[in-house]
């Protein structure tokens, strides 16, 4: 069975925000360290089939959107040495009208 977790990054301000969310997301041990070494340490200990979700990435403000591209492409290149068990989707830029 695959798991599905949603990281929604609405309202968030600064990386320290995003290491909250995604440590209650993701469901990291007490000791996730909050920085990238550690977020990789931790999302490279899924080992069951998992697909995250990536939501509102493309309405954070544009300096916290360069300052999470590093994590979000950690993810993408998860997903690229898992073969398909470890799935993500980062929600679409919304189009201009």
């Amino acid at each position: 069975m695959m798991n599905e977790l949603n990281l929604d990054l609405i309202g968030l301000q600064t990386v320290e925000e995003f290491h909250d969310r995604a440590a209650a997301t993701f469901d990291f041990p007490a000791y996730y360290g909050r920085n990238k070494d550690a977020f990789w340490d931790c999302i490279t200990d899924f080992v069951e089939p998992t697909t995250v979700r990536v939501g509102n990435f493309h309405s954070l403000p544009d300096a916290l959107t360069l300052a999470l591209s590093a994590y979000i492409e950690m993810l993408k290149t998860y997903e690229s040495e898992t073969s398909g068990t470890f799935s993500v989707l980062i929600d679409p830029a919304p189009t201009p009208d």
